[in-house]
C-alpha cells in the first residue's frame, strides 16, 4: 500500500513538472495551424516547407509544440516545431540556449541553407539529456546531437529542431537542410 501511495505522488509530480506553461501570445498557432498536403508541402503562418518523406507527422505530443514529424528510419526520434510569439530577439538567445544543452560541444556548424533568412545549427557533443524540457537533473550523454533552426515567418520565428545520438544526426542532416532550402513565403 505504502509503494502505491508512492507511486500516485510520484506521478502527480512528475505531472505537475512536466506541465508546460504556454506564453501569452502562442494563441496565434491556433489560428494559423499547419497544413500537410499530399506533396508534402508543410504551411505554417506565411510560408511552406517541403517535408521528406524519410519524415512523418504525427500528433503533437505536447501544448508546446505546433507540430512534430517521426524519423521513419529512427521512429523514437521527432523533430519538433515550436512557436513561441513574436519575438524575433530569439534567434540569438535560443543558438546560445542549444550550446548550453551540451556540456561539451565537439563540433558546432552553423547550416548554410540557401534561404539568407532561417538560421540553422547542428551540434554534436555530450548532450546534457533531461527527463523533461525543465528538469533541473540531466546525465551526461555523449555522442549525441542536435539540428536546430530558426524560421522566420510574419507572426514571428518558428522553430525546428531534433535532439538524438550523433549517428542520426549526421544521417538526416541532408533532409533537414532540404527542408530549410525549401522554405517559401506564401
Amino acid at each position: 500500500m505504502k509503494k502505491a501511495y508512492i507511486l500516485v505522488v510520484a506521478v502527480s509530480i512528475l505531472a505537475a513538472c512536466s506541465s508546460n506553461k504556454v506564453p501569452k501570445d502562442a494563441k496565434i498557432v491556433a489560428a494559423v495551424k499547419t497544413e500537410l498536403k499530399a506533396t508534402g508541402n508543410y504551411s505554417l503562418a506565411n510560408f511552406t516547407l517541403q517535408i521528406p518523406n524519410s519524415w512523418e507527422e504525427e500528433a503533437a505530443s505536447n501544448s508546446m509544440r505546433v507540430a512534430q514529424f517521426k524519423v521513419k528510419e529512427f521512429p523514437e526520434y521527432e523533430v519538433v516545431v515550436s512557436y513561441f510569439g513574436n519575438n524575433n530577439n530569439m534567434v540569438k538567445a535560443n543558438i546560445e540556449r542549444w550550446k548550453g544543452q551540451f556540456s561539451q560541444q565537439e563540433s558546432y556548424t552553423e547550416l548554410s541553407p540557401n534561404q539568407n533568412e532561417v538560421t540553422g545549427v547542428k551540434i554534436i557533443g555530450t548532450y546534457k539529456l533531461k527527463a523533461f524540457p525543465m528538469a533541473q537533473d540531466f546525465s551526461e550523454t555523449p555522442n549525441y546531437g542536435t539540428l536546430a533552426a530558426i524560421v522566420p515567418s510574419n507572426e514571428g520565428p518558428y522553430f525546428l529542431k531534433l535532439t538524438a545520438p550523433a549517428h542520426v544526426i549526421e544521417s538526416q542532416e541532408k533532409y533537414f537542410v532540404e527542408v530549410l532550402n525549401s522554405y517559401s513565403i506564401k
